[in-house]
């Protein structure tokens, strides 16, 4: 080229675009066959040094958003070895689809000769990118200007379709997506139903899940949230795989073959059901509530089976919580858990463990395996084999024990309270220990009974107790135990024996029974009140301690040993004065008498002796020799 390019002198500008958009609409619209681009052709003509061009150039393009300065919009396009035949020239354009928005656009040349590797030189001024006439007619054409509206849409009303990346300026009520008759509206995935909604005047049904899920005709406000199966295949004694609400207002959350309702259709008595999941589950009764788990069954009014495994709660407001084939069938019962375990009872309770019964109205059965609680308000805590079967029996635990009586507790091993407000508690030995006589208390521990606190480290009954230990215990032999220990007791006093002999000679000693037994049943001894006056020992005058009664006793015992023993020493003494009188008396009986009258005066005299020594000893104090 002999010089810079000149600006052009004509140019022609030829552009063609085409505006695509994509209407959907229930009545469909016309089909394009192929997408168009979104190039367009530019015409122009180039003069060089005042002359029409000929030959090889290289032209870059850009989009700008003003006629000088601005900024460019979208990248440069170059086109290389443009053929140019007495300055006409034509080329392909492509900026892509955002930058034609509507707004004004300019369109701003370089040029450089073909076989040239140096820089462009800038043409100006920049060309305006010019609409088409048809093009702004397009821009606010009337729908009734149109060809080809599709039906729905020809109205002026329905103009704008629901995108699939979301919507605004929408109003509730006035938009929707739906249907306006009588007609249910189906939710496809891959060509097959994934969600139905039933019309009704009352509620819409709801059907989620698979096509073979089901609403009774005439129920309304049903929801399947999911789940279900076409095929029935689901196991045995299942008639379908699908989810069923058979009654209104019933729902079935997922899982397969379940159903809420009882197959009587519309009917109000059996409505409000619910299943959460699972499969093959049933809530039959009306609000009753099936939680999940596999063939449970909720049939009695606002029941519950909570999930598990073959669970039934057929009383009213009953609760099968859980576990395996476990069934309250009492009204209000509850079986919690565990295997096998029956809650027949009005308000009766199995808590869990195996094969239990609580068939009294108001029973326990708390756990372990085959106990039974068959009384009114009975307990078997727990345990093995164990029978409650008195009204407000109880049988803690054990194995093998039985609560007959009314108001009985028992607790051990085969023990048996057969009257009325028994206590039995037999130990672990394996022989039958039973109980007849109404309000006893029986025990059998064969190591012994003890009251207080053991040993931590040996424990009872090695002998072997803490040193503050005040307890007592009954030894396996009959012979109660006191605790005695002198590191367990204090502030020790000395007794005055002969006293303590006095007052137990003035102690008041009756017969008597007590008002609670017949008073062919005899008793001696003193009463708690004349004991505390004469001793003033023990918590209170209406108690006597034993242990108080044997310290009484005992020091009464050491009073009278020191009587004994005085009146020994005094008799010691006379016997010896009447050995020395005896001496005297056989030495005179030896020799002639002298006369009658000395014989006399001996005999006299040794009678004073002798009464002497008898008045000494009457008189003697009762604390000296």
């Amino acid at each position: 080229m002999a010089g810079k390019p000149a600006i052009l002198a004509a140019l022609v500008f030829f552009m063609l675009t085409i505006l695509a958009s994509a209407v959907a609409a229930q009545g469909g619209g016309p089909t394009l066959q192929a997408a168009l681009g979104t190039a367009f052709t530019y015409q122009g003509r180039l003069q060089d040094g005042g002359s029409l061009a000929n030959g090889a150039y290289d032209i870059q393009f850009a989009l700008y958003d003003a006629a000088s300065g601005g900024a460019q919009v979208g990248a440069t396009v170059t086109a290389n070895d443009v053929p140019v035949s007495n300055g006409l020239f034509t080329v392909s354009l492509d900026f892509g689809a955002s930058v034609f928005t509507g707004d004004a656009r300019w369109l701003e040349m370089r040029v450089r000769p073909g076989a040239s590797s140096g820089g462009y030189t800038t043409l100006t001024p920049r060309q305006p990118v010019t609409a088409t006439p048809y093009a702004l007619y397009a821009k606010t054409a009337p729908w009734s200007g149109l060809a080809g509206v599709p039906a729905g849409f020809a109205d002026g009303v329905d103009n704008e379709g629901w995108s699939l990346t979301g919507n605004s300026g929408t109003t509730a009520g006035t938009n929707f997506i739906g249907t306006t008759d009588n007609t249910a509206l189906e939710v496809k995935v891959n060509s097959a139903r994934a969600l139905r909604m039933e019309p009704n005047a009352t509620s819409p049904n709801l059907i989620g899940g698979s096509s073979a899920n089901t609403v009774t005709s005439g129920v309304v406000g049903a929801t399947i949230g999911g789940g279900g199966r076409a095929t029935n295949n689901c196991g045995t004694g299942s008639a379908s795989c699908a989810n069923r609400v058979t009654d209104s207002f019933g729902t079935v959350g997922g899982g397969i073959g379940n159903q809420a309702g009882d197959n009587a259709g519309t009917s109000d008595d059996r409505a409000y059901a619910t299943v959460g999941g699972g499969r093959d589950n049933t809530a039959s009764g009306a609000y009753a509530t099936v939680g999940g788990g596999g063939y449970n069954t909720a049939s009695g009014f606002s029941a519950t089976a909570g999930g598990g495994y073959d669970n039934t709660a057929s009383g009213v407001s009953a609760t099968a919580g859980g576990g395996y084939d476990n069934t309250a069938s009492g009204d209000y019962a509850t079986a919690g858990g565990g295997v096998y375990n029956a809650a027949s009872g009005d308000f009766a309770t199995v808590g869990g463990g195996y094969s239990n019964t609580a068939s009294g109205d108001y029973a326990t059965a708390g756990g372990g395996a085959s106990n039974t609680a068959s009384g009114a308000y009975a307990t078997a805590g727990g345990g093995s084999s164990n029978t409650a079967s008195g009204d407000f029996a109880t049988v803690g635990g054990g194995r093998n024990n039985t609560a007959q009586g009314a108001y009985s507790f028992v607790a051990g091993r085969r023990a048996k309270a057969n009257a009325d407000g028994m206590f039995v508690w037999a130990d672990s030995y394996d022989e039958p220990f039973a109980g007849s006589v109404a309000n006893s208390f029986i025990v059998r521990a064969s190591g012994g009974i003890y009251f207080g606190t053991a040993d931590p480290i040996n424990g009872a009954p090695s002998g072997k107790f803490i040193d503050t230990w005040t307890g007592a215990h009954l030894t396996n032999g009959g012979t109660w135990t006191n605790a005695s220990d002198r590191a367990a007791k204090e502030n020790f006093a000395n007794v005055n024996a002969r006293e303590i002999l006095t007052r137990v000679a003035n102690l008041p000693i009756q017969t008597w029974n007590y008002i609670a037994e017949q008073a062919t049943i005899r008793h001696i001894g003193p009463t708690a009140q004349d004991f505390y006056a004469a001793f003033g020992v023990g918590a209170d005058d209406t108690h006597i301690a034993t242990i108080d009664a044997d310290g009484v006793a005992l020091a009464a015992i050491q009073g009278l040993h020191q009587v004994v023993q005085e009146k020994e020493a005094q008799i010691a003494e006379l016997e010896a004065r009447l050995a020395v009188l005896e001496h005297s008396a056989g030495s005179r009986a030896a020799a002639p008498p002298a006369s009658p009258i000395a014989d006399g005066v001996w005999f006299a005299a040794g009678v004073l002796c002798g009464a002497g020594a008898f008045w000494l000893g009457r008189r003697r104090p009762q604390g000296g020799r």
